[in-house]
């Protein structure tokens, strides 16, 4: 009879009445806990992509737009490459044709020569690294920074600088440059150029490397 009335007594008591009730619910949620969570494994998030390094390049030879090859910085197996404006170089440097391949030149003696017309380019670090392989660097050229003034183009022919990261027609900027120190010292007499084209006046036609022997 005690027992009845002492669980009367519980039953008409709210304070009591929750805790009771919230012990039975936390016991049962304890339960599913440990059913649900015991083998689980923790939430697997994708790794956060690493920063790209974009670089800009200047090129004045077979590289350039309508030039042998061009076609080399269009697949996107070497990388990615855009076209920012076209430029020319700050100092004087003399751009020769030589070898028994007929290949562009640019010799690494600011002050002689002349200023050097070509394009500027944004490469991401997969075609930096193409280019690299490409020039045969160090042995043939050597990446360098190299100062330009960005310009329209010949004739207007090129469109005006196409990102934030170029200024203004006339501004200055800087980019790689894949010039020689390592040249053979009869080429100082060789003509120089101020725009380098394959199909040029001079007549020395280019070999493609696939070609060479």
């Amino acid at each position: 009879m005690e027992d009845q009335e002492w669980q009367a007594a519980q039953d008409s008591d709210p304070t009591l009445a929750r805790k009771r009730t919230e012990k039975k619910k936390g016991k049962k949620t304890q339960l599913g806990i440990s059913t649900i969570y015991t083998r689980s494994t923790p939430t697997l998030r994708p790794p956060a992509r690493p920063l790209l390094l974009m670089a800009r390049v200047f090129v004045y030879g077979t590289l350039k737009q309508g030039q042998p090859n061009h076609h080399r910085m269009l697949d996107p197996a070497h990388g990615h490459a855009h076209f920012l404006a076209p430029a020319r170089t700050l100092d004087r440097y003399p751009l020769v044709i030589a070898g028994d391949n007929h290949i562009p030149y640019l010799m690494n003696l600011p002050g002689e020569g002349v200023r050097v017309w070509g394009e500027v380019y944004r490469v991401d670090e997969r075609m930096l690294g193409f280019l690299d392989a490409f020039e045969c660097v160090p042995a043939m050229y050597q990446r360098t920074v190299v100062r330009l003034e960005v310009e329209r183009g010949e004739k207007g022919a090129w469109p005006e600088p196409s990102n934030e990261d170029m200024p203004a027609e006339g501004g200055t900027v800087e980019a790689h440059m894949y010039s020689t120190a390592t040249f053979e010292p009869e080429w100082r007499a060789l003509p120089t150029h101020e725009s380098y084209d394959a199909h040029g006046e001079h007549g020395l036609v280019y070999v493609d490397r696939e070609a060479r022997q």
